[in-house]
């Protein structure tokens, strides 16, 4: 479409069937592709923009997509992703029900400004890497519905939303999540090997975080509970307010002279282990304390556990707690 008058173009929808189109720099209505069509200019669509089919392939470019109605991959297509300045700046809903190739999307960035965010339940409908990232960055309240969200991680997250989102599925991010304004609210899991940089403090009220990475990004405080699955080396004091696990052969909690205080339960297991190795090394645990896990003679060897809930429980196994020195 060549639309000399830029923008008189007034279809309720228009289809680029054809390999690489011609596109004009603004669409006033909806506007489908179903073929292999590469942004050369930055483009603007006024009504929904939908990529479907399996021959669809829509390739960015360096370019910055406006799209001020819904945003939909549907039926086998695929988006591509890889250089720093893409933008895919969506008003609507955003759905991604299409197959990716891996690699594909590992650069720029998604602005979602409208209501939701969603995938279904397979394999290949979201897939990022690299330095990609995802910002929800609403006026209102926002969505975010992951069908299958441990083979559909983000690369990076980001929540910069006044009005909130509320996370409808668990979530994995294989980068960094960042709450830059409003709550984040689940009663899911969050899964983030890179960590959670909380700018706001306080507001990410996920019913479970999970790190999976080695030493993670962590704020000062969680609301909710903690579960640690790789090597975490405290830098400053971490206070959580709901349970703290330290969970499989990989994690290790390593205080660093800081105090771990936990308002709820504290637990190791499946050969977690936990490093007290300094004077001021404190854990302070206002519920039940179980040590479960396979500790290496000597890690604690320093600090103090101040026990303050109802009980102190080891099972019948020979490295599940082991201390020396000046511990107590």
């Amino acid at each position: 479409l060549v639309d000399v008058t830029g923008g008189t173009w007034d279809v309720a929808s228009t289809v680029f069937s054809g390999p690489e189109p011609i596109v004009p720099d603004s669409i006033i209505n909806n506007a489908t592709i179903t073929n292999v069509a590469t942004a050369i200019s930055p483009l603007r669509f006024l009504g929904d923009l939908t990529i479907t089919g399996t021959a669809a392939h829509g390739i960015v470019g360096g370019q910055r997509l406006t799209v001020l109605g819904n945003f939909t991959v549907s039926n086998g297509a695929d988006v591509t992703m890889d250089q720093p300045a893409d933008t895919l700046d969506v008003s609507g809903a955003v759905s991604f029900s299409g197959a990716q190739d891996v690699g594909t999307m590992n650069a720029g960035v998604i602005l979602v400004r409208g209501p939701s965010f969603s995938t279904p339940n397979t394999t290949t409908s979201f897939l990022t890497s690299g330095t990609h990232r995802v910002e929800f960055v609403g006026t209102g309240a926002q969505t975010l519905t992951m069908g299958r969200s441990f083979d559909q991680p983000f690369a990076d997250l980001v929540f910069d939303n006044a009005a909130g989102v509320t996370l409808a599925s668990d979530v994995y991010v294989d980068g960094t999540v960042t709450l830059l304004q409003g709550a984040v609210t689940a009663a899911t899991t969050v899964v983030t090997a890179g960590g959670l940089v909380d700018v706001t403090g306080g507001t990410w009220d996920v019913a479970n975080t999970t790190f999976s990475g080695a030493d993670p990004v962590l704020p000062d405080s969680l609301l909710n509970n903690a579960r640690f699955t790789n090597t975490v080396t405290l830098v400053q004091p971490l206070r959580v307010l709901g349970y703290a696990i330290l969970d499989g052969t990989g994690a290790h909690v390593i205080l660093n002279g800081q105090k771990l205080t936990v308002l709820g339960g504290f637990s190791l297991t499946n050969g977690a282990d936990l490093t007290m190795d300094q004077a001021v090394d404190t854990l302070d645990v206002s519920g039940a304390v179980t040590f479960s896990g396979a500790q290496d003679a000597g890690v604690m060897s320093a600090g103090v556990i101040l026990v303050r809930g109802p009980s102190f429980t080891t099972p019948n196994t020979t490295t599940a707690f082991i201390v020396s020195g000046t511990h107590r």
